[in-house]
């Protein structure tokens, strides 16, 4: 479980609307259709420009967070992702 530092740290950096911390809003986080894998993650943050990007894995590094790696770049325009893409800090366990 983050402290509350982290978590203020992240929602001044990134926008309190673009953090989620509480345990209701993170469930649909914590699983996807990989059988044997869940977990919830501790916070999920959306950044809204590539600054609150920057600021939320500023953070992630300072703080030691796991944050997913960086995923190769699209092979069409069609397949690039949308905007407002998630990365999330989940416990082990």
């Amino acid at each position: 479980m983050l402290n509350k530092t982290v978590i203020d740290q992240l929602r001044q950096k990134v926008g309190a609307g673009n953090v989620y911390h509480e345990r209701e809003d993170l469930l649909v986080y914590g699983y996807d259709a990989t059988p044997e894998i869940a977990g919830v993650p501790d916070v999920a943050v959306f950044p809204e420009n590539r600054e609150g990007l920057r600021a939320a894995l500023e953070v992630s590094r300072s703080e030691v967070l796991p944050s997913p790696p960086a995923a190769p770049p699209p092979a069409s325009p069609e397949e690039a992702p949308l905007a407002g893409e998630a990365w999330s800090s989940a416990s082990p366990g």
